[in-house]
Order: structure tokens, then sequence, then C-alpha cells
């Protein structure tokens, strides 16, 4: 008997081969790298639609730069806090950088 394990979305047996999704870590691992970079994850069978949302994002944003005040190259990690006036809005960014 076969049972060569092959992700799909869902468990199903054909004939002599058990299907299993196996892609639940791997998908967590994307998510985490996401958050911390500002970016987001879509999970969809529907690649137009995936497509669609990437490119209402893209066409929608703006992109805004600064400085420390009291900049130290101590190695350590600085948490970034990003905040806006009003409901509206969706704001990503990046966790933080390292200041090396």
């Amino acid at each position: 008997m076969n049972t060569d394990r092959i992700s799909v979305t869902s468990r199903e047996r054909i004939a002599d081969l058990v299907l299993q999704d196996l892609s639940g870590g791997i998908f967590s691992a994307f998510k985490d790298m996401a958050k911390a970079t500002g970016g987001t994850v879509e999970s969809s069978s529907n690649a137009a639609a995936s497509f669609k949302n990437a490119v209402i994002a893209s066409e929608n944003y703006y992109l805004l730069y600064y400085n420390p005040k009291s900049y130290t190259a101590d190695g350590k990690f600085k948490k970034i806090t990003v905040k806006v006036k009003g409901e509206k809005y969706r704001i990503t960014h990046r966790a933080g950088y390292l200041a090396d």
C-alpha cells in the first residue's frame, strides 16, 4: 500500500494514496515574516482574487521615512509604533529595526 503524503487543502483518500494538508507550519512562518516586515499574507485558491487584492493594496499608499532623534548603534532591536488620525486608514509597517 502506497501512503506517500502530498500537501492539499483537506484530508481525503484516493485509491491507496492518502492526501493530507501539511502546509500549516509553513504558512504560519510566512505570516510571522509578513507581520514583522509590515507586509501582508494572502491564502486563497482563487489566484485572480489574490492578485486583485495585491493591485488594490499597491495603488493606494503613502511611504514615510524617518530618522530616530537619538540614534545609538547599540545592536539592540528598536520597536516602531505608527499612529494616524482617522479610522479609515490601515497602517502596515515593520515591527522595528536593529540598531547596528
